[in-house]
């Protein structure tokens, strides 16, 4: 499977001083990644240079740790030598998560080999990217998951239209001009990789426009599931949106019918953290893991996702 993660960067000169960025940190896409690793996936890890990435939080509770060991205790090894441990104080909670973490480290990434990065920053980068990497698992037929969690700059400045060398203040006010991003979402389903199960992300702040715009994306583009996101409520509830009756989406319980104007009726199902769970994404993916099998065993073909 592939998944996208950060944002994208918009030059504003061929040899780049200033850009405008896209608002994402790569927390969603990177927690998605790893939990993804766990369900058996393979992963291609698309993401913006300098965004939190799989294992991240490992990194930083190793760190943290090693920092805290202000203890060491004394055994005797196997060898009959000495072994001085060093005492984490680690809380509870963060030894856990450490645990699981390194656990799934070893096992997906050194041992099997499930998890490949790649990195982009400009959105033009990122667009060719993905075409790429669409390509390459194509193979995969409805087995392959697009999982297109990543930011995109809705807005850029062509080549033709940029500046050669840096801005120069002195030149006094700055007026851009910005066009819009070729729409390659559709793209993805319609040429470079038909046969995948397509996730797209939409953000919103306004929870008036959300449900329209998700399902605008469904039929305009479509993409099988679109996950919704209300900004301030993000990480702790999302909301699947898919075709009524598409058979993937049978999958879900807690079916409802949303009206969407002129996009058509869809199916609602809004996803919360289970009970005793710390991050919103381990639900998402458990989720999409179920509904993904079912596209695939559903689709002409298909048959299990890889793992």
């Amino acid at each position: 499977m592939v998944v996208t993660s950060g944002g994208t960067i918009v030059p504003l000169e061929k040899n780049m001083v200033r850009f405008i960025d896209n608002f994402s940190t790569g927390a969603r896409g990177s927690k998605s990644a790893e939990y993804f690793l766990a369900q058996g996936y393979s992963v291609v890890f698309m993401h913006r240079e300098g965004s939190i990435k799989p294992f991240g939080q490992l990194e930083s509770l190793l760190a943290k740790g090693c920092m805290s060991s202000l203890e060491t205790t004394h055994k005797v090894g196997a060898s009959g030598r000495d072994e001085w441990h060093m005492v984490s104080h680690l809380a509870a909670k963060d030894h856990a998560m450490a645990k699981r973490l390194l656990d799934l480290y070893r096992c997906a990434v050194k041992d099997e080999g499930r998890l490949l990065m790649i990195e982009f920053k400009s959105v033009d980068e990122y667009l060719h990217m993905l075409k790429a990497v669409c390509g390459a698992v194509e193979v995969c037929g409805p087995r392959a998951m697009i999982y297109l969690a990543a930011a995109v700059s809705d807005y850029f400045i062509p080549p033709d239209e940029m500046p050669e060398h840096k801005i120069q203040s002195s030149d006094g006010s700055l007026s851009l001009t910005l066009r819009p991003t070729p729409k390659c979402l559709g793209k993805v389903k319609e040429e470079w990789c038909p046969r995948a199960f397509v996730v797209s992300f939409k953000l919103e702040t306004d929870q008036a426009i959300l449900m329209h715009k998700a399902s605008g994306a469904i039929n305009k583009y479509g993409v099988d599931v679109v996950v919704a996101n209300e900004l301030h409520t993000r990480y702790k509830e999302v909301t699947f949106v898919g075709r009524r009756g598409a058979t993937c989406m049978k999958a879900l319980d807690g079916r409802e019918g949303v009206d969407a104007g002129d996009a058509g009726w869809m199916e609602r199902h809004v996803i919360t953290k289970d009970e005793g769970v710390d991050e919103i994404e381990r639900t998402l993916v458990g989720r999409m893991a179920n509904v993904h099998l079912a596209f695939a065993g559903a689709s002409k073909g298909g048959g299990t996702p890889s793992k």
